[in-house]
């Protein structure tokens, strides 16, 4: 799992503000930015946002969620790896998660995964 600094960018803060709205809890904010539900309430108490205090069990970190048309996908990578594809990111002047699911889009829709897993898969 990325560490804390990593995972509360812009876009993840606008998320959990979403999803804060819709109240939901810090477990199922902290599944879908993928971080922790003790960070996220933290996150919350410094940026003044409030979340709802229902206690719900956390959700598999496998299953794919679906929020406001979107598919979401969480991955966990090295913290190193993140924060090469972040700088990457910053300077084409898109997020991580944007960045990241172009490339993902661009294998699949390319049907370029022997290519980029060296053929051997």
């Amino acid at each position: 799992m990325p560490r804390a600094g990593y995972v509360f960018t812009p876009q993840a803060i606008e998320t959990i503000r979403g999803l804060a709205n819709e109240g939901k809890s810090a477990a199922e904010i902290a599944h879908v930015i993928g971080s922790t539900p003790a960070s996220v309430r933290v996150k919350c108490c410094h940026l003044k946002i409030k979340l709802s205090r229902r206690g719900r069990p956390s959700l598999p970190r496998t299953k794919p969620r679906h929020i406001a048309d979107q598919n979401l996908i969480i991955v966990s990578i090295r913290p190193a790896v993140y924060a090469a594809l972040n700088r990457k990111a910053a300077h084409m002047k898109k997020s991580a998660v944007d960045l990241a699911g172009t490339l993902l889009e661009a294998v699949v829709t390319g049907n370029l995964y022997d290519t980029v897993l060296g053929g051997d898969e």
